[in-house]
């Protein structure tokens, strides 16, 4: 593995554990049944929704670290790739898992802001009766009582609205997780081709030295067959010639008569 997957893998480690206490610490602000409960604060710090946006926030920068860890892993040697692919795919796992938690204790943060602006379950029973001019000791007026209304209606809209965007929010991260596939493997897909394409320069520089080779024994051949040529031809001109002086020689031969022997008359010598 190489040193900036493991940073990021430390960075992916981190920030789960800090998604995982502020989700806890949501929990227990959403929780109204506890003995010591008391509701924080509606915006600014220490508010549920200033958490939620933090765990937001944080489930973002993890959601780009795995990304960048896909990235990474591309560069990685084959021994440890389809490892390090593992790991990236049980981190997506979990990912969706938090997100789909998260999501879920958004909402809850949201209905348990909605309880604390009406002021407990038993001032929203006695609403009807406020209605008719029986409301209870101490209670809101009906404008007041209005206007939480329809900040209610508001916060119902606002919710809807933030669970549209989360389904969004999980298309688009669906939709990114194919295209990082899709460019993976075209990053393959483009390896595979420059091996090919180094594996046919090779060839044809194979095949250029072979012509070569081919070349000069054609040339070599050409160059052994008119020696040859000359040669036989070399030795048919002296058959040849051999022949002509042996005919020539046997015709002068032919034509020249035969030496005249002259034999002097004998003589008896007297006695």
């Amino acid at each position: 593995m190489t040193t900036l997957f493991q940073t990021y893998e430390e960075e992916y480690r981190e920030g789960v554990r800090t998604i995982q206490d502020e989700s806890a610490a949501l929990r227990q602000l959403c929780d109204r049944k506890a003995a010591n409960y008391k509701p924080p604060p509606a915006t600014g710090a220490g508010s549920r929704v200033q958490r939620g946006s933090h765990i937001t926030t944080v489930l973002a920068q993890v959601r780009e670290l795995i990304n960048s860890m896909e990235y990474e892993a591309n560069d990685l040697p084959a021994a440890h790739r389809q490892t390090a692919k593992e790991r990236i795919a049980t981190y997506r796992t979990n990912l969706r898992s938090m997100e789909e938690n998260i999501a879920r204790l958004k909402a809850d943060a949201s209905a348990a802001d909605r309880l604390d602006l009406m002021g407990g379950a038993e001032r929203a029973k006695a609403a009807p009766a406020a209605a008719d001019g029986k409301g209870l000791p101490g209670d809101l007026d009906a404008e007041t009582r209005a206007h939480r209304m329809t900040m209610m209606d508001n916060t119902a809209k606002v919710q809807d609205a933030s669970n549209k965007l989360v389904q969004a929010e999980r298309l688009l991260n669906d939709t990114e997780t194919v295209g990082n596939e899709a460019l993976t493997n075209l990053r393959n897909q483009t390896e595979t081709m420059q091996h090919i394409q180094e594996t046919t320069i090779a060839v044809d520089e194979e095949i250029s030295e072979a012509r070569k080779v081919l070349t000069g024994m054609h040339r070599m051949m050409v160059k052994h067959k008119l020696i040859l040529i000359s040669v036989i031809a070399m030795l048919i001109f002296l058959i040849i010639v051999a022949i002509y002086v042996s005919v020539g020689k046997h015709s002068r031969n032919a034509n020249t008569p035969p030496p005249q022997t002259t034999s002097d008359p004998i003589t008896v010598a007297p006695s």
